[in-house]
C-alpha cells in the first residue's frame, strides 16, 4: 500500500456548535468502520491527513516537489487539501490507499477552532481548493470538460442546499459553513486569475453568523 489512514476521534476543548457532526469530517474527525478496506480509486473519498502513514518510496516516486496547494502556512490556512493532493498523486502512481481501523487517533480540537470565524474561513479555503484538487485527477485534455461537469454539479448542490435549508443567508454556524463550502467550490476555478480578485470577499453567509 502507498498510504493508510486511521479512525479519528474528536476531543473538544469547548462544546461544538449544534449539528457539528455534519461538518466534523472537514476537521479530520472520521469514522470509516472496523473492517480494513482499500479506498475506491473511482471515488473522491480518502482518509484524513491527521495520523496519515505514507510509504516513503511512494512519496518519492509520485509526489511533485512543488505541490499545487500550500496548506497551513504559519497562522494562515492559505488553501486546504494538500493531504488529499498528495494521496491523489500517490494513487495515480498505482499505489492503493487503505483504511486501517486498528490505528486510532484522538484529535484535540481547541476552542479557537470551533469559533464561527475560524470555521467559515476553513470552509472557504476548502472550497477554493476544489478546482486544483480536481485537476490533479484529470489529464490536461479532460480538464475543460471536467470544469463544465463539476461546475454544473456544484451549482446543483448549491441550489439544492438553498431549497433544503430554506435560507438564502444562513445564520447558524454549521449551515453557514456548508453554504460557504458550496459557494467557494463553485467559484474555485476563477481563483488564481485576475478576475478572482473580484470574488475575494464573496461569502455566502450572513455577517451575523454566531
Amino acid at each position: 500500500m502507498g498510504a493508510y489512514g486511521s479512525a479519528v476521534d474528536g476531543e473538544y476543548e469547548s462544546t461544538p456548535p449544534e449539528g457539528f457532526e455534519r461538518i466534523a469530517s472537514c476537521l479530520a474527525i472520521i469514522q470509516r468502520g472496523t473492517v480494513p478496506f482499500a479506498y475506491d480509486a473511482k471515488q473522491g473519498v480518502l482518509p484524513a491527513g491527521a495520523g496519515m502513514v505514507i510509504r516513503r518510496q511512494a512519496w518519492l516516486d509520485c509526489v511533485p516537489p512543488e505541490p499545487a496547494l500550500k496548506g497551513v502556512c504559519g497562522a494562515s490556512l492559505q488553501t486546504k487539501g494538500e493531504d488529499v493532493e498528495t494521496l491523489n498523486h500517490i494513487r495515480q502512481g498505482g499505489w492503493p490507499i487503505w483504511h486501517n481501523p486498528q490505528m486510532r487517533l484522538t484529535h484535540l480540537i481547541p476552542e479557537t477552532r470551533l469559533r464561527p470565524t475560524y470555521l467559515l474561513h476553513l470552509f472557504q479555503c476548502i472550497g477554493v481548493s476544489r478546482y486544483p484538487l480536481r485537476c490533479v485527477r484529470y489529464p490536461p485534455w479532460q480538464r475543460p470538460w471536467m470544469l463544465i461537469l463539476h461546475g454544473l454539479n456544484d451549482l446543483r448542490k448549491l441550489l439544492a442546499h438553498i431549497l433544503t435549508t430554506k435560507q438564502l443567508s444562513p445564520t447558524d454556524t454549521v449551515t453557514a459553513c456548508e453554504r460557504t463550502l458550496l459557494v467557494h467550490s463553485f467559484i474555485s476555478p476563477i481563483y488564481g486569475l485576475p478576475v478572482g480578485q473580484v470574488f475575494s470577499g464573496v461569502n455566502a453567509v450572513s455577517s451575523e453568523a454566531k
